[in-house]
């Protein structure tokens, strides 16, 4: 019930035509700052869309 009533609060700041990771909207500038701030998965996750969707992004290495 807590995510429901949270969604109720804060869905009128989310653009429903617009991914997001992390609660940042999926730009360059938001996966660069995901690759070096979120955890493991997020990162990698963050470091492939970049490459995958914006044309000059070489897909980043990941350390574990």
């Amino acid at each position: 019930m807590e995510l429901k009533s949270w969604w109720v609060k804060h869905q009128s700041q989310f653009n429903p035509e617009q991914r997001y990771l992390m609660g940042l909207p999926i730009t360059p500038e938001s996966m660069d700052q995901i690759v070096v701030h979120g955890n493991q998965q997020q990162r990698q996750y963050a470091a492939l869309i970049k490459a995958l969707h914006y044309k000059h992004s070489p897909l980043e290495r990941i350390d574990f």
